[in-house]
C-alpha cells in the first residue's frame, strides 16, 4: 500500500538526506549557508516579436520603428490634455492606438506614455541572448521595453560582460528538472514554457572566459571593453566554498571547474527526482569519478 511521507509526497517520494544538503540560495534567510550570492528569473518582455531577431539589423529597425511609433502616441496624447483637467483627460486605453503591427502595448509602457515620458534607441542594448536551448537570439534589453529585467542587468550590465549562469526549471514545472549552462541574456522560458511563473532562474558566476567561438554573434568581437577587467569575482559566497574546498578538492581548482561540478550534480538521477518538488542544493561530497566527469563538462 502507497502512503505518503512527511513531506506528503504519495510517488517520486524525496531523500530526507537532501535536506542536509546546502542551498544554492535562500530568500528568507540572507545568512544562512548558501552557495551562490545572487539568482534571478531570465527576461520577460511581454514583447518578443519585437525585442527578439536572430538578425541584428533588422532588430535595430524594428525597435526604431516601435519607438518613433511609441514617442509619437506620447506626443499626441500630451497634445490632446492641454488644458483639460485630469478628470476630463481621456483614458490612455482608450486613446491609444491598438495597432498591433506598430507596438505590442503593456501596462508599464501606458504609464510612462500616461506621464508623457518619451524613449530613444539604446544601440548598447542590443545584446546577444539564448532564447530557447540552442536557439541563439538577438535582443533588446532594454528595462522600458521588456515586462521584467528582474537581477539580469547586475549579472548581464551590457554587452561586453563575459559571465555565465546556471539556468534551471523552476518549481512547478511539467517538463523536468533541466540544468543548463550559458553566458548570454537568458529568456524567462529558456529552460521550459508552459505556464508557470517561476520557469527559470539563474544562479551567475563571474569569471576570465575564453574568447567566443564564432557564432551568430561575430561582431561581439567588435564589442569588447578594453577596460573590462581579465576576471572578475565568482558569486561564491566566502562561508559557503571553504567547505566544499575542504571536502571536495585538496587542491586550487580553476572557479570554472567549481560551476560545472555544481552542474553535474545538479543532473544525477537521485538529484533530479529531489529538485521536482524543492529548490536545488547540492551535496558537497563527491567521489572521485564524480568529480572528474562534472569537471569536464
Amino acid at each position: 500500500m502507497i502512503q505518503p511521507d512527511q513531506h506528503n509526497d504519495w510517488i517520486n517520494q524525496r531523500d530526507n538526506s537532501f535536506g542536509e544538503f546546502i542551498s544554492i540560495r535562500d530568500k528568507k534567510d540572507t545568512d544562512s549557508l548558501v552557495i551562490f550570492n545572487n539568482y534571478s528569473q531570465g527576461v520577460k518582455t511581454n514583447r518578443d516579436a519585437w525585442v527578439y531577431d536572430s538578425n541584428e539589423s533588422i532588430l535595430k529597425k524594428k525597435i526604431k520603428l516601435m519607438i518613433d511609433f511609441y514617442n509619437s502616441e506620447v506626443d499626441r496624447y500630451r497634445k490632446a490634455c492641454v488644458g483639460l483637467t485630469n478628470e476630463k483627460k481621456s483614458k490612455v486605453e482608450d486613446f491609444i492606438n491598438n495597432d498591433s503591427t506598430k507596438m505590442s502595448w503593456t501596462h508599464e509602457v501606458k504609464n510612462d506614455l500616461a506621464n508623457h515620458k518619451t524613449r530613444e534607441f539604446q544601440v548598447g542594448d542590443i545584446v546577444p541572448s539564448i532564447y530557447r536551448p540552442f536557439v541563439k537570439q538577438w535582443m533588446y534589453f532594454n528595462k522600458h521595453f521588456n515586462n521584467r529585467v528582474y537581477q539580469m542587468p547586475r549579472i548581464f550590465p551590457d554587452a561586453a560582460t563575459e559571465n555565465l549562469v546556471i539556468c534551471i526549471t523552476g518549481l512547478g514545472e511539467t517538463k523536468g528538472f533541466t540544468p543548463l549552462i550559458t553566458d548570454m541574456v537568458p529568456n524567462l522560458h529558456f529552460v521550459a514554457g508552459s505556464h508557470a511563473s517561476h520557469s527559470i532562474s539563474t544562479i551567475p558566476m563571474r569569471l576570465k572566459l575564453t574568447p567566443r567561438q564564432k557564432t551568430l554573434f561575430l561582431s561581439l568581437q567588435n564589442r569588447k571593453n578594453p577596460n573590462q577587467k581579465e576576471s572578475a569575482e565568482m558569486r561564491l559566497p566566502m562561508r559557503g566554498l571553504p567547505i566544499f574546498k575542504k571536502n571536495i578538492w585538496k587542491k586550487r581548482l580553476q572557479k570554472k571547474i567549481y560551476f560545472t561540478i555544481f552542474t553535474g550534480f545538479f543532473i544525477l538521477p537521485n538529484t533530479v527526482k529531489n529538485m521536482r518538488t524543492v529548490y536545488p542544493k547540492s551535496c558537497h561530497v563527491y567521489s572521485r569519478k564524480e568529480r572528474t566527469g562534472f569537471s569536464r563538462i
